[in-house]
């Protein structure tokens, strides 16, 4: 009886053993290693010949554009955050929408890169971009920190010159709008990762913090009470 329960472990275990291996034969080619392979994602691109194509894809796009890009810490960081919501993905078609939304990005700009240099220009001559047009993630966090900074000096100020306090909130308003129509030129011309990588980049973070941090800190001597600001900044740090 113990010799039978014996063969037939063996025998369960060898036809599990040949349906792991079966399994991992079944797998396609991709941009990383499918055996490490630990999110639903991740499975599904390597079990799937369509979407594993698609990541390589992707992958050399993104190989190119990291050759001309002008940030290489700020275009890792855009490229990781994308990443992430991929991960998110738990179905084949939510993946492949995901991979068919970087393509077509990934696509666009290195056409731009072909027709234009990578440089994000910022100028009175922009013309005013369609109200649709939406920034990079990073580039709308910058005008939202600028926009609390700004308005916690113009309302410090509103204490001892109502003037400044207005001259303030104008130029905020004029300098915010400024970047923002900018920004959103970039993406309407086709240059949506040039224009993440810029808003992500820490050279701009640490202009921004420098420039706002420093015109807030006799403010923050003077009361106790400005809070907002500082928060904001922390957030670009």
């Amino acid at each position: 009886m113990n010799m039978k329960k014996t063969v037939l472990a063996v025998a369960l275990a060898m036809t599990t053993a040949s349906a792991h291996a079966q399994s991992a034969a079944q797998t396609y080619p991709t941009s990383f290693d499918c055996s490490k392979a630990k999110s639903d994602s991740e499975h599904l691109i390597c079990e799937n010949e369509d979407l594993a194509a698609k990541d390589v894809r992707l992958a050399d796009l993104i190989k190119k554009a990291r050759t001309v890009a002008a940030d290489q810490p700020a275009f890792k960081e855009w490229a990781r955050n994308e990443l992430k919501d991929r991960q998110k993905c738990h179905d084949a078609k939510c993946v492949s929408d995901w991979y068919d939304n970087q393509l077509t990005e990934y696509e666009d700009e290195l056409s731009s890169y072909k027709s234009a240099p990578n440089q994000i220009e910022s100028n009175d001559t922009l013309a005013q971009p369609d109200s649709a047009q939406q920034m990079p993630p990073a580039c709308a966090q910058i005008v939202r920190v600028s926009e609390i900074c700004g308005a916690d000096v113009a309302n410090w100020l509103d204490y001892n010159d109502p003037a400044a306090a207005a001259k303030s909130r104008e130029s905020t308003a004029e300098g915010v709008a400024k970047f923002k129509a900018a920004m959103q030129q970039a993406a309407k011309q086709g240059k949506t990762m040039a224009a993440a990588q810029y808003c992500a980049s820490q050279d701009l973070k640490q202009k921004i913090v420098g420039q706002l941090g420093g015109a807030l800190t006799p403010i923050l001597f003077a009361r106790g009470d400005v809070h907002n600001c500082t928060n904001a900044l922390a957030t670009l740090q």
